[in-house]
């Protein structure tokens, strides 16, 4: 039977217990005061309290002896092991860091261990103290140490001293700082604030002149005005960081390698005449930029934009003599870039995936290009190659599916591997005078390749280097039969194509149909008077080389070799 005299009684039971649980968090959450006049004592002060104590204020001397204690109240103890401290609030406003005691803290991977020294807040002092989320350090403190506060993964709010006078690397890396401003003369150190999530705002010094490595990494700071007087950003100093915008100051001069990696936010990037180097992904991995302007005071540049894939426009420095590997490599919507006319080298992987970028002017003077320079660029219209190109890398150019037609100089002595491979729209292909030989796979799976011209000079064609095509006629201007391995021109179903025809000189067709895969094709031969006979259409003269592949500049006595407009080649004999 319900008795409400036992229902009342029940609720003032609860009542009174929920009232005394609030009383004593209250007690519990209130401020433990302590004096330490004797160094080393504090746990005499302490006693049996130490895991239940949440705020602590702290008057007198603490040696490395007090310290283990606070680190052990604050949740980790002198072997690195979790423990069931609660404090959370530290007062040191009024203590006094000593030399003396025990070693406070171990290195168990360098085996080093680490003692107080007067008025600092020494090498990993508080380190991995989870508990600790508000501090005031020491009124004379002058130091705060390597690392002092690294991974207090609670801390959030820091009182510094005035008279304060260097903080050192890493030492607030992995808090819950949410700003911070520099005074007194006080310089970023390497790492301070590395992948401090919560930290948005940053003053720094006017008289800064570096942000050192890793200091602002993995922040979530969007904007912050450097220094006039900076002239170095250093590694990885804001990677992964939150930036949205930057604008370089005057007296900049070196961005350093990775310095603003994975910033996904940064949308805009002015950067400084003046400025002379950008080391290697600087600004790789920067999804939301969309144009950059390197000014001509740039001299060094290493790969700083690979994988920028809203990028759009980039504009290199004119003093610019190479461009390095992977500087814009996956940048998917490159469309413009310009190519210096001092530039002498493309490095490897240099425009790789700029699936946009439809043309590119080679300048006179360029002599190599480095491995899948261009490669998968999908959308290349033409590949105009001057005659200073001396080498190119394996796939440079595997897979510009837009080229319809390509002439290719004979400067490059040897056409790699892979080099033109899967231009799946290729009709019409010449090689000029003075190559010698196509490495495998040079041209496979240019399925549309129809036309063919080759020199007088090409000595041997690889292993599957023009495997499946199109092919219906091969022009070849050498007398004597290049070694051509027995794949070169393997279809699908047989080792050459079906029904293709090869011209070759007057008088060299006996020498053809008796060379191993030469054979295999309809051979007929050209007039005395030119190399592609009647099968040339109506065209100009663009180029004249002699038969050892040098350019003339007029006709000369002996065999010439002319260029046409149409990509075609002829050979003459001038009396």
């Amino acid at each position: 039977m319900y008795d409400p005299k036992n229902d009342l009684t029940m609720k003032r039971a609860l009542l009174l217990t929920v009232c005394m649980a609030a009383i004593a968090a209250i007690s519990q959450a209130q401020q433990t005061t302590v004096n330490v006049e004797t160094a080393g004592t504090l746990s005499e002060q302490i006693g049996s309290d130490k895991y239940t104590i949440t705020s602590l204020k702290i008057t007198g001397n603490l040696n490395g002896t007090d310290f283990i204690l606070l680190r052990d109240m604050a949740g980790i103890d002198l072997d690195n092991v979790p423990t069931e401290g609660k404090l959370a609030t530290l007062d040191l406003s009024e203590a006094k860091v000593v030399a003396g005691g025990e070693a406070y803290y171990t290195d168990y991977v360098n085996n080093k261990e680490f003692y107080t020294s007067d008025n600092e807040m020494g090498n990993c002092i508080f380190y991995s103290c989870d508990k600790l989320e508000s501090l005031s350090l020491p009124a004379g403190t002058t130091v705060v140490g390597d690392s002092a506060f690294m991974r207090c993964t609670a801390l959030s709010e820091i009182t510094l001293p005035e008279g304060l006078k260097e903080i050192r690397s890493y030492a607030f890396s992995e808090t819950q700082i949410a700003s911070f401003s520099f005074v007194n003369g006080i310089m970023p150190a390497k790492g301070m604030f590395r992948n401090c999530g919560k930290l948005t705002s940053v003053t720094l010094p006017e008289e800064c002149e570096e942000i050192p490595a890793n200091t602002f990494s993995g922040t979530a700071i969007t904007e912050i005005t450097l220094p006039k007087n900076l002239v170095k950003i250093g590694k990885e100093a804001f990677s992964s960081c939150m930036l949205t915008s930057l604008e370089c100051p005057a007296t900049l001069e070196e961005i350093d390698e990775s310095a603003f990696f994975m910033c996904s936010s940064l949308a805009s990037v002015s950067l400084n005449d003046g400025l002379q180097s950008i080391e290697g992904s600087a600004f790789s991995y920067c999804d939301k930029l969309e144009t950059i302007e390197i000014p001509n005071s740039v001299t060094e540049l290493e790969g700083c934009f690979s994988n920028c894939t809203a990028l759009k426009s980039a504009v290199l420095p004119e003093g610019l003599t190479s461009i390095p590997d992977y500087m814009f490599d996956r940048c998917s919507n490159l469309e413009s870039v310009n190519i210096p006319e001092g530039v002498k080298t493309i490095g490897d992987n240099a425009f790789q995936n700029n699936m946009r970028l439809l043309d590119v002017v080679f300048p006179e003077g360029l002599e190599s290009i480095g491995e899948n320079a261009f490669s998968s660029c999908y959308t290349m219209e033409n590949i105009n190659l001057p005659e200073t190109v001396k080498t190119i890398g394996e796939g440079a150019f595997d897979g510009c599916d837009g080229i319809v037609t390509l002439s290719l100089p004979g400067s490059i002595k040897t056409i790699p591997g892979n080099a033109f491979a899967y231009l799946v729209y290729l009709e019409k292909l010449t090689i000029n005078e003075g190559t010698t030989d196509i490495d495998e796979m040079a041209f496979i799976n240019c399925e549309s390749l129809m036309k063919l011209n080759l020199p007088s000079t090409l000595e041997s064609i690889g292993y599957a280097a023009f495997a499946y095509n199109m092919l219906t006629e091969i022009n070849i201007n050498a007398a004597t039969p290049p070694a051509c391995d027995a794949t070169a021109f393997a279809s699908w179903e047989s080792n050459i194509p079906e029904g293709c025809k090869l011209y070759v000189p007057e008088g060299t067709k006996g020498a053809y149909s008796e060379a191993d895969v030469w054979k295999d094709f309809i051979i007929e031969e050209t007039t005395a008077t030119g190399i592609n006979g009647a099968h040339a259409d109506e065209a100009t003269e663009t180029a004249r080389y002699d038969i050892s592949g040098q350019k003339l500049l007029r006709p000369a006595s002996g065999i010439n070799i002319i260029r046409m407009s149409d990509g075609t080649t002829r050979k003459v004999l001038v009396h």
